[in-house]
């Protein structure tokens, strides 16, 4: 995961879950570190990390600052299975800004 500059250092990863009222379950924290040669700051995860979709359809992401307020989110679509060979990104733009500063996340979708 790679995030502009002048995003904070520091954020948290969380799945909006759909059934049970829309509760949360966080993902990870993480702290950045800047990276000269992508002029980005980079978040690296475990290659192992793993969770299912819990709705056939889609799963919800959102990036919190530390203190708790939503920074950004993303659906990641369930038809992305069909690509299971391929690392795929997707964008959450700050305050849902579209063009504005971003963070990018590289995804899998595996069957099963």
């Amino acid at each position: 995961m790679t995030g502009d500059l002048s995003l904070p250092e520091t954020v948290v990863l969380v799945q909006v879950l759909q059934e049970g009222g829309g509760g949360r379950f966080r993902l990870g924290r993480l702290t950045l570190v800047r990276n000269d040669e992508l002029q980005r700051n980079l978040f690296v995860f475990d290659d192992q990390t793993f969770r299912s979709f819990e709705n056939p359809l889609q799963f919800r992401i959102v990036v919190t600052e530390d203190g708790g307020r939503d920074l950004g989110e993303t659906i990641i679509d369930a038809n992305d299975i069909n690509r299971p060979e391929e690392e795929l990104f997707i964008k959450f733009f700050l305050d849902g800004i579209i063009g504005g500063p971003f963070y990018e996340l590289g995804y899998k979708v595996l069957p099963g």
